[in-house]
Parts: C-alpha cells; structure tokens; sequence
C-alpha cells in the first residue's frame, strides 16, 4: 500500500482549488497522461488522466475523452477501475482541458506482469482471466463493449484484483457515434468484424480480446493472426490442451460461433480451473507492487507535456465553463513559471526548503515514496577504487604479524632424552587392545546413528524451507487486507473479530505466531463472510468484492496449511526424531 507523500513540490500542478496536487507521472499514451496525484482533502493517492493540450481544442476528441469518463464512472465493479469525478480546466487560451480522476493503482498491468516474469503459469491465467470476464459482464450489461480488451488495460492492486480500464474507444450498442469504416483498436486483440466495421461490433467481438489476451499471457507471444486457428494449429502448442477448445471457439473467425456472453465462458474457464495444477511456489503475485518515482529525483518540470504550446495552463481562475455538471468542476491546474519551477524543487510539510538543482546534496535520511534505494547511483563513502585500495591495504597490514621487524629468536635447547618405558606384561597389552576396539567401534557406531539422522534430515529441512515460503507469501497477502474487515462490513457481515486479528497479526513479530494468526485471520474472515454472499458471479459491487477476496487467500492458505501438514508429518518418523534430537533439523511447531 503506497504511503503518503512527505513533501509536495511546490512546481506540482494542482487542480480543484489545490485539492489533487499531480507528484509523478505513471503512464503515457497517444492522447493522454496519467499522473499520480494526492488528493489533500480526502487523504488518499488518485490517477488523474488529462487530455494532451495538443489536443485539447479537437472538439471530437475531447468529446470522446469525456465520454471516456463518463462512460467508466457509470460502471461499479471491484474488477473495473473505479473513477471519481471528471472535471475541465481552462487552458491560458480559454479552450477546455478535460480530465478524469479515477483511483491509483500501483500493481501494474499484466503486460507489464508478462514482460518481467515470463509465462504466466495456467491457473494463475486463468483466473486473472476470469476477473476480466466477471468486469466485462457488467460492461456488456450496461449496453457497451470495450473493443479494447489486452494485457495493458488490466490492472492490478496492491491484493492482485484485476481492473479493465481504458474505455477510449467503447461504444455503446445504441449510438451511432463511430464512423462506418473505421477500425479502432489494437491489432492482435481485435475481433475480424472490428478490422472490417467498427460499428458491427457487439459483446462477443470483446470475447475475442479476452481469448486473444489469455493466449498471450501463457505464451508470451503478440498475437497475430489467432483467428486462423485450423490452418495454424501449431500457435495451441503452448496452450494447456483443457483450455485449447474453448479459446478456439472464442477466436472464432465468425461471431454466431463464439460463446454468447462473457458469464458463459466464465462459468467454463471455473470448471476446467479445476482441472489445472497448481501454481509453482514462489510465483509473484498478480500485483508487481510498484512503488512510485523518487520525487527528490524528478525533474525541474515533469510536466512539460501539459504546457505544449506556450503555457498550457491559466496560473489563476475560478471554475471552468464547460458543458458538463458545473458541480463536479473546480479550479483550474496552476503552476508556477518555468524559472520557478526550475528554481524549486518542492518543499517538505513541517520542514524548511531545500534546493532541487543539486540533488547530491540531499540527506539520505529524507523520506520519499516507492523505490528502496532514495538516490540510485549516489554513494555515501568514498569511492569505489579508492575505498578498494584501503580495504586491501588494510587487510595486508592485518596479515602481516606485529614482529616482523623483530630479529629471530635464539633457537630453543634440545629436549632432554626421556629413557623409553618398560613394556607392559602381555595380559596389560590384550587389555589395551580390546579398549581401543571399544573406542572404535563406539565411534564407529557413533557415525552410523549420525547418518542415519541425517538421511532424513534432508527431507525435514526442504520440508520447512517450503512451508516458510508460503508463509512468507501468506504474510505478504494478508498485509494486504487492511481494509477488508471493513468491506465485510459492508455486505453486512460483523468485521470486528477480523478487524482484531489483523491487528494482532500485524503487530506481532516475524515466527511462527505470525503465520498462525495470518491463518487464523483468513479463516475467520471466510466463516463470517460467506452467509452473506450469493452465487458467484452474482450480487453487488461490494459482495463481489469481498468474494474475489477470499478466492485470492484461499490457495494462498491451502498451500501453507498443506506445506505445515507434509513437514509435521515428516518428522514422526524415528530417523526424522533422531535427526532432531542431534539437532541436524528443526521441530515443526506445536510437535511435542
């Protein structure tokens, strides 16, 4: 969970009388940018995507843009991205600059998931595919269809719950706004109908982005050409065979051969989960957890984009005049000049200025946001040949003994000669040696107990090295949860024994008692949860949300619960008891 900032720059364009103050930008398209801001009256990190004012005066593409927003804040679904207000700010020209405030999310989108881990193993693709369908069923439902569905529109959060975003292209089923002809989307993922007629396109041509989306994400590959599939069967072969019929049918060239609905294939990608084996432990999360850009370390102006033109933005005004609700408008974005900005890095709350054009001289002590390492590149020792050089010539002068210098010391005088014993009678040798025979084979027995503990001793400590993985996985997924008490809540479930349990596990320190309270917390949250929820797929935004919850913890503790169980049992053994008393291995917890 991304804290909250500990300095706003005061070069940071805001919006809304100061409200959402715009720190980093997060992302960049073709028509817009996406900015992570604080939002200083609720307290809480939102995206805010403006319009490019190169673009702004388009009054087609600003109208599409609204719509955009529009159309996305009329949607409420845990896998959809959720916005807040949409607004327009004056440009110094007078014409509009629109903007959408939706929330943050700092997971990261499965394109981005696929590009740093790889394969994205079959049952983890499916049920992220799963969620997007769950998301789509609401869009389709609404009367619109997306037409863009790909990996880099679904997002993650910090809990590894999907979101679709990006509904610049949608279109709803009655309007005739898109020009026959014209075809909208992202090659690969669009549906044959859509490369044809944009304004032929219905619920199933999105079905064919989902399909084309999973494919992608468990091979890695860009997909071209999927609807070809019977005179290129080799582009399955990465593809489980379970899975490979029903994506077929979903890439079918012709929509009347597609399933009719995204509830449809959703319902079959549950079954044929089932059937698939179980993540690989240690696979990441949904969520890369991505923390945000060092603002120490931005540029003097990271928002040169919204001043194309010779100044973008009026630096003051009141509320913009625009057509939409003039209730949801605000101030316009005000930023200081160009010489202010580069003159001001930004100023910590409670803390004097402090210069940005020597970011070297920046105390490492000063708080930031995201990334662990405050000033990448920055050492705070000497350099690295020089420190080298000390460090090997202390460590010669270590090697190097204090009395070197000193002159030999004289020779020692010989030993006196010591008269050999007499030998012993022959009854003391017969006895000496069946003594040393005792001490032999006492050794001897000594090392084959030893091995034999150890045979198993092996088995017990991979046994324990998995279940801490998944323990540390567990955790990680549980500190994620804060809030979830609280969503129970709302479906109206009683949170308050959830709500102590996370508190005593987030303050309990790492062990053991941790990953059991971790267990517990999940299992009390499932028990209180589950009465007031209905058949999957159905219910409200906030049922759903709490039900992707629980589907997101539930491997999540099977896993840890069954890695505990195959150590605990490992070690009821007599070799795995002898090897943990000759402590060549641990004990599992709560094993007297």
């Amino acid at each position: 969970m991304l804290q909250p900032p500990e300095f706003l720059p005061d070069s940071a364009p805001r919006l809304q009388s100061d409200r959402y103050v715009m720190l980093a930008r997060v992302g960049k398209g073709g028509m817009a940018g996406v900015y992570a801001a604080w939002d200083v009256r609720d307290q809480s990190w939102r995206a805010l995507k403006v319009l490019l004012p190169r673009l702004a005066r388009d009054v087609g593409i600003r109208k599409r843009f609204v719509q955009e927003g529009v159309t996305m804040a009329s949607l409420n679904h845990p896998n959809l991205v959720r916005v807040f207000e949409i607004g327009e700010a004056p440009m110094a020209d007078g014409a509009p600059l629109p903007f959408i405030v939706m929330e943050l999310l700092n997971g990261g989108s499965l394109h981005r998931w696929v590009r740093t881990h790889g394969k994205m193993p079959p049952r983890m693709a499916v049920s992220a595919t799963i969620q997007l369908l769950q998301g789509l069923e609401v869009v389709h439902a609404s009367g619109v269809v997306h037409r863009d569905v790909k990996p880099k529109n679904l997002l993650a959060d910090d809990a590894s719950i999907l979101k679709l975003t990006d509904f610049g292209i949608a279109q709803l089923e009655a309007s005739g706004e898109t020009k026959t002809g014209l075809a909208m989307g992202t090659l690969g993922y669009m549906a044959p109908e859509q490369l044809h007629d944009a304004k032929s396109v219905d619920p199933r041509s999105d079905l064919y982005g989902v399909a084309a989306s999973a494919w992608t994400l468990l091979t890695t590959q860009k997909p071209r050409d999927l609807f070809r599939l019977e005179d290129r069967p080799e582009l399955m072969t990465e593809v489980p065979e379970s899975l490979r019929p029903l994506l077929s049918r979903c890439l079918a060239y012709e929509r009347t051969d597609r399933p009719p609905s995204a509830r449809a294939v959703a319902d079959e990608l549950r079954e044929l989960l089932l059937g698939l084996p179980e993540d690989p432990p240690g696979t990441p999360d949904l969520s890369l957890h991505l923390g945000l850009p060092d603002l120490r370390t931005l540029p003097p102006d990271p928002f040169s984009e919204l001043t194309l033109g010779g100044g973008a933005f009026q630096g003051t005004g009141g509320n913009s005049d625009s057509d939409l609700n003039r209730s949801r408008l605000g101030n316009p974005i005000t930023r200081p000049g160009a010489a202010d900005a580069a003159q001001q890095v930004g100023r910590r709350l409670g803390a004097k200025r402090f210069e940005a054009s020597a970011p070297a001289e920046i105390r490492p002590d000063l708080p930031y946001v995201g990334r662990a390492d405050p000033s990448p590149g920055r050492s705070s020792g000497p350099p690295p040949a020089s420190y080298a050089d000390m460090r090997r010539a202390s460590d010669a002068r270590a090697e190097v003994p204090s009395y070197i210098d000193l002159p030999p010391p004289a020779a020692p005088p010989a030993p006196a000669k010591v008269p050999a014993p007499v030998k012993a009678a022959g009854a003391l040798s017969v006895l000496g040696g069946l003594g040393l025979a005792a001490v032999v084979g006492t050794f001897l027995l000594g090392i084959g107990i030893a091995g034999y503990g150890a045979s198993a001793a092996g088995t017990l400590r991979a046994r324990e090295a998995a279940f801490r993985e998944h323990a540390v996985e567990l955790d990680r997924h549980v500190g994620y949860l804060e809030r979830f008490p609280d969503e129970m809540v709302l479906i109206g479930a009683d949170g308050t024994e959830a709500r102590t349990l996370w508190a005593a596990w987030h303050d309990e320190a790492p062990g053991f008692r941790r990953t059991e309270l971790a267990l517990v917390f999940c299992h009390v949250t499932e028990r209180d949860s589950l009465p007031h929820l209905p058949q999957k797929g159905e219910g409200t935004p906030e049922q759903l949300t709490v039900q992707q919850r629980l589907d997101r913890a539930e491997p999540k503790v099977r896993a840890t619960e069954f890695a505990l169980s195959e150590w605990t049992s490992s070690a009821s053994g007599s070799a795995a008891q002898l090897a943990i008393l000759l402590q060549l291995a641990d004990r599992p917890p709560g094993m007297p």
